[in-house]
């Protein structure tokens, strides 16, 4: 459902002043995207713009490709960054009804999760390539950790994806829209 605000200055700099985000009904909303995207990366980040309307349930999918680089709560107060080769997670202690900006990268040696442009988790993972599946890279649910469902409940703005591991300081800029990267 489109037509919501979506993150706005002066909290986040570099949006449009009218920007629009939409909204996930955490049942059957979400977004469809490209088959295998993530399949057999060496390398990747993950961005985007949350905000979360309610406690989440168990599992719920973010943004990911079942079976492959999956990412969201795990639980309610927890984000998980899971692959084959490794998982990292961290305690999402923000209130709903707040923005923020999350960055997952996978280097090849290690996961990372970034919260508003600084690095808040990191573990081991990688290798030769973060796994592949036949699943959708989906956002907002649609089945990020299961063949289907894990929806999320509230609005997601601004995903992106790199065939590449930004570094700490492309992320900062990414977060503050300094330079494109």
């Amino acid at each position: 459902k489109l037509g919501r605000a979506g993150p706005r200055p002066p909290a986040t700099s570099g949006m449009e002043p009218e920007n629009h985000a939409p909204s996930f009904d955490g049942v059957t909303s979400h977004v469809r995207g490209p088959r295998s995207l993530l399949n057999d990366r060496e390398a990747f980040t993950m961005a985007g713009w949350i905000r979360p309307n309610r406690s989440q349930s168990n599992r719920t999918g973010l943004w990911g490709q079942n079976d492959a680089v999956e990412f969201g709560f795990i639980n309610n107060s927890t984000l998980q960054l899971w692959s084959p080769s490794g998982s990292v997670e961290l305690r999402y202690p923000h209130r709903t009804g707040e923005w923020h900006h999350i960055t997952t990268v996978g280097s090849g040696k290690s996961l990372e999760i970034y919260v508003d442009g600084i690095r808040k988790a990191t573990a081991p993972g990688g290798g030769n390539n973060y796994g592949r599946s036949e699943f959708n890279f989906n956002v907002g649910g649609g089945g990020v950790f299961d063949a289907r469902g894990n929806g999320f409940s509230g609005q997601i703005d601004e995903v992106s994806f790199w065939k590449r591991a930004l570094s700490s300081e492309e992320v900062g800029r990414l977060f503050t829209r300094q330079a494109a990267v």
